[in-house]
């Protein structure tokens, strides 16, 4: 068996994809699940390095099929390739709660190797049993695709599931930890976007970003199915129809501007900057602007000069003032941060990261941020010398947010996820 990944991959993300693996080509019945075993890696796996083993596989039939038992070699090849930046944003919020299931978004702009896309999806549901799906269709070749992404939900705590979607997919982006999928041609490959089914009230929230390796463009749809349906019957549908709210809608991702600010300590702030205004123009006719920036990395440059004889701090901190927020930030090497909801009701600035500066030194630090799904724009982030107020542990009625898990993004087995998922149908960005 061989399996094919790209950038930094963890052994838990691996071990998810040699699971997927075996279990695709043991083409499991309907309630079957396979179960790996033996397949362990002590550290993790750069692009350019290949690994062997041997699993332990028990495909176990839970009372509907035979159990089988045995071994497979498994032999795991990680890729060096360029890091995947997206240019254009294919965004899925409409309608924003699902009453029926069908096609809830269709991209009229293909995917190929010259224009890499990232799907941003985000649904509710307002009946039980419902699952979503992201489907890949290629237009009539092999074509193998590299996908990088994570996922969160279903959950009806709509503040942790859109902050921890967003922080899930900033892990592994800062690593580039990817899957490399082969698509069979004309055989549309379906990615769960959920660990298990919605009920009423439920948020799943998921970004991916998506690039073509080899073969032709392919079409990617975000697909709602539910009460087991198979969401491949459901492709040839129209997109569902909005529900007054517009969020449907693809963006050019080509020209975003930076997050950038420059202080010295000991002269002026320099003026806060905003994100989620102005909001970016909707490429699809008569389609709604995106406000928020949702689905958008920026890219992030502090600059700070300390020009004193003593060690000084400088903060970045945040001020929120179209409503609660949470923020996730990666800054130079270290794993992206994870912030706490903040309240603009206190008017305070909130911090977010302390610079910590010697004497006479000069330093500019680089990093991306993505806004969280639920959280409510504009929000200003700025520099200064007087120490922020701290972010609650937790705020705004929302479960506080979950450590930083090892990045563990991981794409489902193909071609379609039985009635009963098998773990082989784990949803990108479930945790390992």
């Amino acid at each position: 068996m061989s399996v094919e990944l790209a950038g930094t991959v963890s052994p838990v993300f691996v071990l998810a994809r040699v699971h997927d693996a075996i279990a695709a080509n043991a083409h499991l019945q309907p309630g079957a699940t396979a179960i790996v075993r033996g397949v362990t890696f002590a550290q993790p796996l750069r692009g350019g390095e290949v690994a062997d083993a041997q699993a332990d596989v028990t495909l176990a039939g839970n009372g509907v099929a035979s159990d089988v038992r045995g071994t497979t070699g498994v032999h795991v090849q990680v890729d060096a390739l360029p890091r995947l930046d997206p240019q254009v944003l294919f965004y899925s919020d409409d309608p924003e709660k699902i009453a029926a299931d069908g096609v809830l978004y269709r991209s009229p702009i293909a995917i190929d190797r010259t224009r890499p896309a990232r799907t941003y999806v985000y649904h509710v549901s307002e009946t039980p049993a419902r699952r979503l799906y992201l489907v890949l269709q290629p237009s009539g070749s092999a074509t193998r695709m590299q996908i990088l992404g994570a996922s969160a939900g279903p959950s009806a705590d709509f503040g942790y599931t859109g902050h921890v979607s967003t922080l899930r997919y900033m892990q592994v982006r800062s690593v580039q930890e990817s899957a490399i999928a082969a698509l069979a041609a004309g055989a549309p490959y379906a990615i769960p976007l959920d660990d298990a089914a919605m009920n009423p009230g439920d948020l799943v929230a998921a970004i991916f970003d998506l690039q073509v390796l080899d073969g032709g463009p392919v079409t990617a749809s975000i697909v709602a199915a539910s009460g087991g349906f198979d969401p491949l019957s459901l492709l040839a549908g129209t997109e569902l129809p909005s529900d007054t709210h517009g969020r449907r809608g693809e963006f050019d991702l080509t020209l975003i501007p930076p997050l950038a600010l420059a202080f010295t300590v000991g002269g002026p702030e320099p003026p806060p900057f905003l994100v989620g205004v102005p909001a970016f123009k909707n490429l699809r006719p008569g389609g709604r602007p995106l406000g928020g920036d949702y689905g958008v990395v920026r890219a992030v440059e502090l600059h700070v000069v300390n020009p004193t004889e003593t060690p000084q701090s400088v903060f970045l901190y945040e001020t929120p003032a179209g409503g609660t927020a949470t923020t996730t930030i990666q800054l130079g090497d270290a794993p992206p941060l994870s912030v706490a909801c903040v309240d603009p009701s206190q008017s305070a600035r909130y911090l977010v990261y302390e610079i910590a500066l010697a004497a006479n030194e000069t330093r500019t630090i680089r990093g991306e941020y993505m806004t969280d799904g639920t959280s409510s724009f504009p929000l200003a982030f700025g520099l200064t010398s007087t120490p922020p107020q701290a972010p609650p542990p937790t705020a705004c009625g929302h479960t506080a947010p979950a450590p930083s898990p090892s990045p563990s993004a991981i794409p489902s087995a193909s071609p379609i996820p039985s009635a009963s998922p098998s773990p082989s149908q784990v949803p990108l960005g479930a945790p390992g």
